[in-house]
C-alpha cells in the first residue's frame, strides 16, 4: 500500500470510484460497473468517493476583495459645463457689481 488512496476491494489495483453501501466494499469505476450489472445488485446504494487531496485553501481567499475597476469617464469635447468662457465670467462679473450697487443705493 503506496498510500496513495484507497485501492478497489475486487482487483486491488485501480483507485477507488466509489463506495457502496450494501456490499460494504470500495470499487474503481470498472469493477463497480461489472458487479452491479447483474439484476440482484442494481438497487445497491453507490456512494462516489473523491479521491484525498491535500487541504488547500482557494488561492482568492487570502486576497483583499477589491471593487470592480470603474470605467473612466472620458471628457466629451463641447459638452462640458463647468468650462466657462472668459467673456461669460466678464458679464457675471459686471452683473454682480450692478447687484451691489443697486443694494448700496437702496440703504
Amino acid at each position: 500500500g503506496g498510500g496513495q488512496g484507497r485501492c478497489c476491494a475486487l482487483c486491488e489495483e485501480e483507485e477507488v470510484e466509489s463506495w457502496c453501501e450494501d456490499c460494504k466494499c470500495h470499487f474503481c469505476e470498472l469493477c463497480c460497473d461489472a458487479v452491479h450489472e447483474e439484476s440482484n445488485n442494481k438497487h445497491h446504494t453507490l456512494v462516489p468517493v473523491a479521491p484525498p487531496r491535500k487541504q488547500q485553501p482557494p488561492p482568492d481567499a487570502y486576497r483583499p476583495q477589491q471593487p470592480p475597476p470603474q470605467p473612466q469617464q472620458q471628457h466629451q469635447p463641447g459638452g462640458g459645463g463647468e468650462l466657462r468662457l472668459p467673456h461669460e465670467a466678464a458679464i457675471e462679473e459686471r452683473q454682480r457689481r450692478e447687484q451691489q450697487q443697486q443694494q448700496q443705493q437702496q440703504q
